[in-house]
């Protein structure tokens, strides 16, 4: 895109920035959405938010601003924001649904909390990866004991 079509086309550079945020965040859920796969709902979970630090420990430093720009940014734009990691966190949600379906969790499951509790787990570790220079190994072999904290309660016996 040339200098003047971004002109014409942003208004400034936070909505230049969003509208770069909302490719990367739709990247991402078709991403860790192609990698959930088969298997357990651990299994599936850790392959799906493995597939996510895979596809996108490339551009760390986009993962930080995005975080820092979260605590900053107007209403409207936190409201598209979330918007588009509502598609992330609707794989995490059928990842557990499936779960639930299978037999695997319990009926009574609380969803919704799990899959918030997941994601948190999922964006704190981005932390470790831009400060303690974390790999994608120890990523994933981190999130995968943090799935195993998340859903003991909710497993069947």
């Amino acid at each position: 895109m040339s200098t003047g079509a971004v002109f014409a086309n942003f208004q400034d550079k936070a909505e230049l920035f969003e509208a770069v945020l909302t490719e990367d965040m739709t990247k991402l859920a078709d991403t860790v959405k192609a990698g959930a796969g088969e298997g357990s709902v651990k299994a599936r979970l850790a392959a799906a938010l493995t597939a996510g630090y895979h596809g996108s420990l490339d551009q760390l430093p986009l993962f930080q601003a995005i975080v820092a720009r979260s605590w900053f940014q107007p209403l409207a734009a936190e409201t598209r924001a979330r918007a588009v990691t509502k598609q992330l966190l609707a794989v995490i949600t059928q990842i557990l649904r499936d779960g639930v379906g299978k037999g695997e969790l319990s009926q009574d499951a609380d969803v919704p909390l799990l899959t918030d509790l997941l994601w948190d787990a999922y964006l704190s570790n981005y932390r470790r990866a831009a400060y303690d220079s974390w790999t994608e190994q120890q990523l994933s072999d981190h999130v995968a004991k943090q799935i195993d904290v998340i859903l003991a309660g909710a497993l069947t016996r």
